[in-house]
């Protein structure tokens, strides 16, 4: 609880503050700077609100809503396809490492969430113009892996075992809530996979390894 007030004060402290100002007689390039800073914190809030809401869902689910045989390979190539502008945008490229076929017994929605949230992370914390590595692997029988790596400034050695906790941030920033992993986190829990966060030297690469 005491993670979830400060999550949500820091917002709403920085639209009072911006809207006390926009009561005195600013010149127009303040006052639209604190009109955005109110737009900004505000989308922030709904983002928290939005995400707490969906954790909240999977949390109360003890079994797969709707599962199928599906292909992690081709869930990848959509959530790419949904998130094309942001990686235009920011000018980076996509670099499969391997793309092996990857059939699982999973939800469809679910697992496009969890993958679209990974990835959404990379595209924030990746320099603009890097790669990111990915790659689809039947490693093992009866198991696949998914892997995506970012090559930004990755996160402390001592922060890895902690990523995917909800509320934890390691200060930066751009880190976020955590509750977009804790999503991701709990989307593996119920499709009985893992989740794993290795340093790559730079940035960071997320794993996910789930029953074939």
């Amino acid at each position: 609880m005491r993670a979830l007030t400060h999550e949500l004060k820091s917002p709403l402290a920085a639209i009072h503050g911006a809207a006390e100002l926009l009561h005195e007689d600013l010149a127009p390039a303040d006052r639209k700077r604190f009109v955005q800073q109110v737009d900004d914190q505000a989308r922030r809030l709904q983002a928290i609100i939005e995400q707490m809401l969906e954790l909240s869902k999977l949390e109360s689910l003890h079994q797969l809503p709707q599962p199928e045989v599906l292909d992690l390979r081709d869930l990848t190539r959509a959530v790419l396809e949904q998130h094309q502008a942001a990686l235009m945008e920011r000018r980076l490229t996509v670099r499969w490492l391997e793309a092996a076929d990857a059939p699982v017994h999973g939800d469809r929605g679910t697992l496009l969430l969890a993958l679209s949230n990974v990835l959404g992370n990379a595209i924030v914390h990746a320099p603009p113009g890097s790669p990111l590595d990915l790659a689809v692997q039947s490693p093992h029988p009866g198991r696949v892996r998914w892997s995506l790596r970012d090559h930004g400034a990755g996160v402390p050695e001592y922060a890895l075992p902690r990523l995917g906790e909800r509320f934890f941030s390691t200060g930066a920033p751009a880190r976020g809530s955590g509750l977009g992993l804790a999503i991701v986190r709990q989307v593996l829990w119920l499709h009985h996979g893992e989740l794993q966060f290795e340093a790559a030297e730079p940035g960071l690469r997320v794993v996910f390894s789930l029953p074939a």
